[in-house]
């Protein structure tokens, strides 16, 4: 028998909220809160002198970790720039909402990763994407051009990542406004199209 690979569609760019205007970067971590993801990291190694918000989507056994990381950081650093929000487990459609909100959708995974899902649909929906540096995950921002890439392992990396990144958002330059090419062929409108051409055949 003849096999058919259909990708899932991702959402549109216009179907969610884009973040409001702000002087502070919004940025969202989504998935699982177990300790090879690296957000414990993330959450002490960002840079204080960058301002922004950091959004936790998702639960797990590193969540009271990370929640202690953040209080011993707030409470040593009253010019603190970072804050953190933990939003607990939402449901996928509430998590695209917050994945839209946000400037920058983060993956600061200690250990590899294929092509998490999440990252497309960052994409898709016009965030942009800062990674730990895996060759799949590298290869994905140098093919888009859309995000950033640091070393979670390496002092001072991500730092320099988010020193590039405000510098962009202070001129307004993260937003993106049209999808990326190899994406198209994920938008509703193909895939519905891609359907009919199958059943049609």
């Amino acid at each position: 028998p003849q096999v058919h690979q259909i990708p899932n569609p991702l959402p549109e760019l216009s179907t969610y909220e884009r973040p409001e205007p702000s002087e502070r970067l919004q940025i969202v971590i989504a998935g699982r809160v177990e300790p090879e993801k690296g957000i414990a990291e993330f959450i002490e190694q960002w840079p204080s002198a960058v301002r922004v918000k950091l959004r936790i989507v998702g639960e797990g056994t590193e969540l009271e970790r990370c929640k202690q990381v953040q209080a011993a950081r707030a409470s040593g650093n009253t010019a603190d720039g970072l804050t953190v929000e933990f939003l607990g487990r939402l449901s996928h459609q509430a998590t695209l909402g917050v994945i839209a909100r946000s400037d920058l959708l983060a993956l600061p995974s200690l250990v590899s990763e294929a092509a998490p899902l999440v990252l497309d649909e960052a994409l898709a929906l016009g965030t942009r994407i800062l990674v730990a540096d895996q060759p799949r995950l590298r290869g994905l921002v140098e093919s888009t051009g859309l995000g950033w890439v640091y070393d979670p392992c390496i002092p001072g990396e991500l730092s320099k990542a988010a020193e590039e990144i405000q510098a962009r958002f202070k001129i307004g330059g993260l937003a993106i406004t049209e999808t990326p090419d190899y994406l198209k062929p994920r938008e509703p409108k193909a895939f519905a199209d891609a359907l009919i051409d199958l059943y049609t055949a």
